[in-house]
């Protein structure tokens, strides 16, 4: 089974794909939706369309994103918010069942990659290329976030 992991954003949104096989995970893709200049509408509506051709392909049987926590700025948040709906929503019209997309705080992110909340980014990749098995990632901070997100999710135990 491949799982999604959408690390949003709104000037690029991180996606990381692994396959679950057993008990063992296998990287599939990892990359960033980049998103051309322009207003708000034309923004989250690219998200959406490039989301959907991307679940479309990869046809995740799980989907897991980033909760938004908290931010400095709060235009900037409205705006990650605004295009995390939109991930939401394409996540939830491809999968149909709310139980198997799974949300998770950075700090949970975090926890669950490296056993401390408080990890910073570069023990956070080191512990994605482990689980991995890939000896270096030289991909962005987005889709090394997503892929984490993955593997949280791929980890979810569902009842």
């Amino acid at each position: 089974m491949n799982i999604l992991g959408i690390d949003p954003g709104n000037a690029r949104m991180g996606f990381g794909v692994v396959r679950k096989e057993g008990s063992r995970l296998v990287f599939v893709e990892a990359g960033i939706i980049g998103i051309s200049s322009g207003s708000q509408a034309e923004k989250i509506t690219a998200i959406g369309d490039e989301l959907e051709k991307l679940i479309e392909r990869v046809k995740p049987g799980r989907i897991g994103l980033e909760r938004l926590f908290f931010a400095r700025n709060v235009t900037t948040a409205m705006n990650v918010a605004e295009a995390r709906g939109v991930a939401m929503r394409t996540a939830m019209k491809w999968i149909g069942d709310p139980g198997l997309i799974f949300e998770f705080t950075p700090q949970e992110i975090k926890k669950g990659m490296t056993n401390w909340g408080g990890a910073g980014k570069k023990e956070v990749a080191r512990m994605v290329a482990t689980l991995l098995g890939v000896p270096k990632m030289n991909i962005v901070d987005d889709a090394t976030d997503a892929l984490a997100i993955a593997i949280c999710t791929a980890n979810k135990r569902i009842f």
